[in-house]
Protein backbone atom coordinates (compact mmCIF):
# COMPACT_ATOMS: atom_id res chain seq x y z
CA UNK A 1 0.00 0.00 0.00
CA UNK A 2 2.67 2.01 0.79
CA UNK A 3 4.34 1.84 -2.56
CA UNK A 4 1.61 2.21 -4.57
CA UNK A 5 0.90 5.66 -2.09
CA UNK A 6 4.20 6.67 -2.91
CA UNK A 7 3.82 6.23 -6.76
CA UNK A 8 0.60 8.01 -7.08
CA UNK A 9 2.30 10.94 -5.25
CA UNK A 10 5.00 10.90 -7.20
CA UNK A 11 3.12 10.91 -10.83
CA UNK A 12 0.69 13.39 -9.27
CA UNK A 13 3.84 15.35 -8.68
CA UNK A 14 5.47 15.15 -12.46
CA UNK A 15 2.57 16.22 -13.46
CA UNK A 16 1.79 19.49 -11.30
CA UNK A 17 5.91 20.00 -12.29
CA UNK A 18 5.27 20.04 -15.99
CA UNK A 19 2.19 22.21 -15.63
CA UNK A 20 3.85 24.81 -13.83
CA UNK A 21 6.85 24.86 -16.15
CA UNK A 22 4.51 24.87 -18.96
CA UNK A 23 2.63 28.03 -17.73
CA UNK A 24 5.96 29.63 -17.11
CA UNK A 25 6.92 29.03 -20.58
CA UNK A 26 4.24 30.66 -21.92
CA UNK A 27 4.36 33.70 -19.62
CA UNK A 28 7.30 34.59 -20.65
CA UNK A 29 6.44 33.86 -24.60
CA UNK A 30 3.60 36.78 -24.19
CA UNK A 31 5.32 39.05 -20.86
CA UNK A 32 8.85 39.20 -22.86
CA UNK A 33 7.87 40.98 -25.61
CA UNK A 34 5.16 43.34 -24.25
CA UNK A 35 7.63 44.28 -21.66
CA UNK A 36 10.71 45.01 -24.15
CA UNK A 37 8.04 47.17 -26.11
CA UNK A 38 6.68 49.06 -23.29
CA UNK A 39 10.76 49.97 -22.32
CA UNK A 40 11.64 50.87 -25.41
CA UNK A 41 8.40 52.82 -26.09
CA UNK A 42 8.85 54.87 -22.66
CA UNK A 43 13.05 55.71 -23.65
CA UNK A 44 11.44 57.63 -26.97
CA UNK A 45 8.04 59.18 -26.03
CA UNK A 46 8.58 62.11 -27.20
CA UNK A 47 5.80 64.22 -29.22
CA UNK A 48 5.31 62.37 -32.65
CA UNK A 49 8.40 60.67 -32.44
CA UNK A 50 6.54 57.02 -31.78
CA UNK A 51 4.32 55.37 -34.43
CA UNK A 52 2.97 52.80 -35.56
CA UNK A 53 3.38 52.25 -39.34
CA UNK A 54 2.76 49.43 -42.46
CA UNK A 55 6.07 47.67 -43.79
CA UNK A 56 5.96 44.89 -45.93
CA UNK A 57 2.22 44.41 -45.09
CA UNK A 58 3.57 44.11 -41.54
CA UNK A 59 2.82 46.26 -38.63
CA UNK A 60 5.85 47.83 -37.41
CA UNK A 61 6.27 50.12 -34.20
CA UNK A 62 8.76 53.06 -35.68
CA UNK A 63 10.30 55.58 -32.89
CA UNK A 64 12.11 58.05 -34.22
CA UNK A 65 15.59 60.04 -32.58
CA UNK A 66 17.99 62.29 -33.34
CA UNK A 67 21.43 61.63 -32.99
CA UNK A 68 23.83 64.71 -33.61
CA UNK A 69 21.47 66.14 -36.04
CA UNK A 70 20.77 62.84 -37.91
CA UNK A 71 17.43 61.27 -38.27
CA UNK A 72 17.83 57.99 -37.12
CA UNK A 73 14.68 55.25 -36.66
CA UNK A 74 14.35 51.63 -34.55
CA UNK A 75 11.66 49.44 -36.10
CA UNK A 76 10.58 46.72 -33.70
CA UNK A 77 8.08 44.24 -35.39
CA UNK A 78 6.81 40.23 -35.40
CA UNK A 79 8.63 38.45 -38.49
CA UNK A 80 8.42 34.72 -38.89
CA UNK A 81 7.88 33.85 -35.53
CA UNK A 82 10.24 36.30 -34.06
CA UNK A 83 10.42 39.93 -32.30
CA UNK A 84 12.79 41.85 -34.50
CA UNK A 85 14.28 45.43 -33.76
CA UNK A 86 16.32 47.24 -36.75
CA UNK A 87 17.78 50.83 -36.29
CA UNK A 88 18.14 52.47 -39.12
CA UNK A 89 19.02 55.99 -40.40
CA UNK A 90 15.52 57.55 -41.58
CA UNK A 91 14.23 56.51 -44.83
CA UNK A 92 16.92 54.13 -45.63
CA UNK A 93 15.30 51.30 -47.09
CA UNK A 94 15.39 47.79 -45.66
CA UNK A 95 13.56 44.45 -45.72
CA UNK A 96 12.32 43.44 -42.76
CA UNK A 97 13.97 39.78 -42.92
CA UNK A 98 17.20 42.34 -42.43
CA UNK A 99 16.73 43.29 -38.57
CA UNK A 100 17.57 41.74 -35.89
CA UNK A 101 16.01 38.83 -34.15
CA UNK A 102 15.22 39.15 -30.25
CA UNK A 103 12.87 36.49 -29.31
CA UNK A 104 10.38 33.85 -30.63
CA UNK A 105 7.25 34.28 -30.43
CA UNK A 106 3.82 33.56 -32.40
CA UNK A 107 2.28 36.70 -33.09
CA UNK A 108 1.85 40.55 -32.17
CA UNK A 109 -0.76 42.67 -33.29
CA UNK A 110 -0.65 46.11 -32.65
CA UNK A 111 -2.63 49.52 -33.17
CA UNK A 112 -3.46 52.82 -32.36
CA UNK A 113 -5.97 53.63 -30.30
CA UNK A 114 -7.95 57.38 -29.44
CA UNK A 115 -6.11 59.96 -26.59
CA UNK A 116 -2.34 58.41 -27.36
CA UNK A 117 -2.72 55.00 -26.34
CA UNK A 118 -1.19 52.15 -28.49
CA UNK A 119 -2.66 48.40 -27.81
CA UNK A 120 -0.28 45.73 -28.38
CA UNK A 121 -1.09 41.73 -28.41
CA UNK A 122 1.72 39.38 -27.74
CA UNK A 123 0.15 35.44 -28.84
CA UNK A 124 2.26 31.92 -27.46
CA UNK A 125 2.93 28.72 -29.21
CA UNK A 126 -0.70 27.64 -27.49
CA UNK A 127 -2.78 30.62 -28.77
CA UNK A 128 -3.39 32.46 -25.57
CA UNK A 129 -3.07 35.83 -25.71
CA UNK A 130 -1.83 38.99 -23.08
CA UNK A 131 -2.33 42.51 -23.82
CA UNK A 132 -0.81 45.83 -23.35
CA UNK A 133 -2.37 49.10 -23.70
CA UNK A 134 0.17 52.35 -23.16
CA UNK A 135 -0.71 56.02 -22.64
CA UNK A 136 2.11 58.09 -24.75
CA UNK A 137 3.68 60.64 -22.00
CA UNK A 138 3.74 62.86 -24.95
CA UNK A 139 0.34 63.68 -25.10
CA UNK A 140 -0.68 62.82 -21.64
CA UNK A 141 0.76 61.78 -18.32
CA UNK A 142 -0.45 58.91 -17.21
CA UNK A 143 0.54 54.97 -18.68
CA UNK A 144 -0.93 51.83 -17.56
CA UNK A 145 -0.86 48.37 -18.22
CA UNK A 146 -4.22 46.01 -18.87
CA UNK A 147 -3.80 42.43 -18.66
Amino acid sequence: MFVISAFILVLIGADTYKKIAGDMESNFERRTPLSYIATKIREADQKDQVAIEQKEGTDVLVLEQTLEGIAYETWIYEYQGNLYEVFIEKGTSLALADGMRMIEMQGLKMERLENNLLRFESMDKAGKTLELVINLRSGKKEKFIIE
